[in-house]
């Protein structure tokens, strides 16, 4: 069977790597029609965990390649004291001259579909693509008008040539420097702040924020022009975009039984967390709570 080639990054740290190889393999087993050359910007993983990322890919057809973020500090042009959680925009820099667009994924999600009509959408008149974030409170604090939107930046397609046609990480560097105090969501609010009129905007089952469950259908439906349903029960990428992760054990996401069963093909189910009794009584509340919540809206 003949398997089409595509370019993927992602970034993780060394807290980061059990979710990343848990991310990797939902990507390989939901698309086994394609391979993967996934480029990984990366701080803090080790020669054992890198060679065993390796291992992984070659078993899918696919390869990794170590982007490191110590290259982005000792780059004389970009020379930044900028924390790593802003270090996405250097990839357009590191990446090959060859790669022209790249899909961009963080660490802490699943592919649960087939992504190719997701890598072969034209990005050609935008500087960058995503899905709209739930909530617009941002586009406020950022001074973005109102006719245009905020994107949530897991999930992200990437024009790379005018990246680097317009040097848009440089622009964005300056920016940062000047705005730091401004940027609650770093890299993911420098980007909405300098770009927002070259978005473009993806289907939100291309980015299944944990946030579409904490509202009603009929929010969902409002936001987002699409049925609740389809989209909360058959999404193609998961995100668990939260500071709850679904490896805690506070999680009550409903693709939390999915990672899980990713995590026991890994050599790292022991990675999920155990509860106390307290936190136990303290989880049932929490879904009381919420579900209180979702009827009121």
């Amino acid at each position: 069977m003949h398997q089409k080639r595509y370019s993927i990054a992602t970034t993780a740290d060394a807290n980061y790597y059990v979710p990343l190889y848990v991310m990797l393999l939902s990507l390989f087993q939901s698309n086994k029609k394609s391979c993967f050359d996934v480029y990984v910007l990366y701080d803090g993983i080790n020669t054992y965990q890198k060679n065993e990322l390796e291992t992984l890919a070659a078993q899918y057809n696919s390869s990794i390649k170590w982007l490191s973020f110590n290259t982005i500090d000792d780059t004389n042009t970009y020379r930044t004291n900028l924390p790593q959680y802003y270090y996405r925009i250097f990839l357009p820099e590191l990446l090959p001259p060859s790669i022209s667009t790249i899909l961009y994924l963080d660490s802490d999600l699943l592919v649960l579909k087939d992504i190719s009509a997701l890598l072969n959408t034209d990005v050609s008149g935008f500087s960058i693509m995503g899905v709209k974030d739930m909530s617009r409170y941002n586009m406020q604090r950022l001074n973005i008008p109102e006719e245009y939107d905020y994107i949530n930046a897991g999930v992200l397609l990437f024009n790379i040539t005018e990246w680097r046609t317009l040097n848009y990480t440089q622009q964005l560097v300056n920016n940062i420097k000047t705005n730091t105090d401004k940027y609650w969501l770093y890299d993911q609010d420098a980007i909405n702040s300098l770009l927002y009129k070259s978005i473009g905007y993806l289907h939100p089952c291309w980015n299944m924020l944990t946030s579409f469950y904490l509202v009603s259908k009929k929010t969902l439906r409002k936001r987002y022009n699409t049925d609740a349903d389809s989209l909360l029960n058959d999404p193609a990428i998961v995100h668990f975009a939260t500071s709850v992760k679904p490896w805690h054990f506070m999680s009550t996401h409903p693709y939390k039984p999915v990672f899980i069963n990713y995590l026991s093909q890994t050599p790292y189910l022991n990675f999920a967390e155990k509860g106390s009794m307290k936190m136990i009584f303290a989880k049932v509340i929490h879904r009381i709570k919420h579900r209180s919540f979702k009827l009121i809206q």
